[in-house]
């Protein structure tokens, strides 16, 4: 199992080089909503205007008809390339995406199809998604307590999560779109006993439960890395726990800092935690997900993501 193991990995990491994806320096790219224009035609237009090229698409824009969608994604082609998270193209009708609780997995596995058919057509190598809660929150629950919603047994929706990631991966792979697990995020408003019993890969000893997804389908990690400082703060374990862990499959990665309470998407700092805890050189693209700036603020966090990361590599190089 072990020899496999390794053998997977270097043929996971060898396709990353040879499809023409620096292994040294990743994609830089921001994250939708670290913007407070909620449209996409008029963000992308702001955007060109200062100059930014690079736009992961997230939930916080408003819902666009479909063919409305490619009619200005296609029109932007050329000028800003897109990747796609977990919530876009946002639904007309809000819904929690869960892949992990039977009474969401099924609207769930369709919202992914349908991002994944975006990812194709836009040329987008990943499609990243929540790994899912074992407990059914609605749209108004999102950060706020949720510790009143009744959960499923962990191991049942441990089961309806992997099922429905094969479904996921196997449509994802037949476009030539690889799936991605995002790390939960567990604020102590939450889990006020320091015990993990509804989050999925939110914690080592949890995520060692979905192990096979990575290692047996090739599915890969986004780490969110505001996600991994609340959430080790919350039930007290090592952030670089996690990162070691889930090292060998991470492909992307979100950024923001937090002051370890809750996800508060600050801007990040040269002072930030983990510029030398995440495997950049492996990763295809980072995705900058601070929230209500103004693009000129985001063009200067985008250049110190560049210098940090460059500093980061060149120091493990010299290591």
């Amino acid at each position: 199992m072990k020899t496999r193991h390794v053998a997977f990995h270097v043929l996971k990491l060898t396709d990353h080089v040879t499809t023409g994806h620096a292994m040294s320096f990743p994609d830089i790219f921001l994250s939708s909503t670290c913007f407070r224009e909620r449209d996409l035609v008029r963000l992308c237009s702001g955007l060109l205007e200062t100059g930014i090229d690079h736009l992961e698409l997230s939930g916080n824009l408003l819902p666009i008809a479909d063919s409305k969608l490619r009619e200005i994604l296609s029109a932007y082609r050329g000028k800003i390339r897109f990747q796609v998270h977990n919530y876009f193209p946002p639904p007309a009708e809000p819904f929690v995406l869960n892949l992990a609780h039977p009474a969401t997995v099924e609207q769930s596995i369709r919202h992914c199809r349908h991002a994944i058919d975006l990812c194709s057509d836009l040329g987008s190598r990943f499609y990243s998604v929540h790994a899912g809660w074992a407990f059914n929150p609605t749209p108004a629950h999102l950060g706020r307590d949720q510790t009143d919603l009744a959960a499923i047994d962990m191991a049942e929706s441990r089961t309806t999560l992997k099922q429905a990631c094969k479904e996921v991966a196997a449509y994802g792979s037949a476009r030539s779109v690889g799936l991605l697990l995002e790390n939960n995020v567990v604020a102590k408003t939450n889990c006020p006993d320091g015990k993990n019993d509804r989050n999925h890969l939110a914690d080592p000893q949890e995520s060692l439960a979905l192990m096979d997804l990575f290692e047996d389908l090739g599915i890969g990690v986004l780490l969110d890395t505001g996600h991994l400082n609340v959430s080790a703060t919350t039930l007290g374990f090592d952030r670089e726990a996690l990162i070691e862990l889930l090292r060998p499959h991470i492909r992307v990665a979100q950024i923001s800092d937090n002051d370890g309470t809750q996800d508060q998407n600050r801007p990040v700092t040269a002072g930030s935690w983990f510029w030398n805890e995440v495997p950049w050189h492996q990763l295809d693209y980072v995705s900058l997900e601070v929230t209500g700036q103004e693009p000129e603020t985001m063009q200067a966090q985008r250049k110190l993501v560049e210098k940090m990361v460059s500093a980061s590599l060149g120091a493990s190089t010299l290591g």
